[in-house]
């Protein structure tokens, strides 16, 4: 989780403003799940920050459920779903670098 943190602070000091930040869990088994409640008290969320929940494909049992995805969202980016652009994959790679150097 401290892992997780660092990635957020990573988009923060990039200046990525926290309403352009997007959290999703993969434990949509229930309404009201403890390892969303865990990534939440982790990552110091308010009321205004939501953890969006996805359910696990069938191909991909083996995925852990108490995993949370973390990714920018860049408005404007060529009117792509989810405001996904080129910059999206730059970042994650130079966002690894930096964690993976810790």
């Amino acid at each position: 989780m401290s892992l997780a943190n660092a990635f957020k602070q990573l988009l923060l000091g990039l200046g990525i403003s926290p309403r352009n930040i997007r959290y999703l869990s993969f434990d949509a088994g229930k309404k009201r799940s403890r390892s969303r409640a865990l990534w939440w008290k982790a990552l110091h969320l308010n009321k205004r920050d939501v953890i969006g929940v996805k359910k696990i494909s069938n191909n991909q049992d083996g995925m852990d459920r108490a995993w949370l995805q973390i990714y920018p969202v860049f408005e404007q980016a060529g009117k792509r779903p989810n405001g996904m652009s080129p910059a999206f994959s730059y970042l994650m790679v130079m966002g690894a670098i930096i964690l993976a150097g810790e």
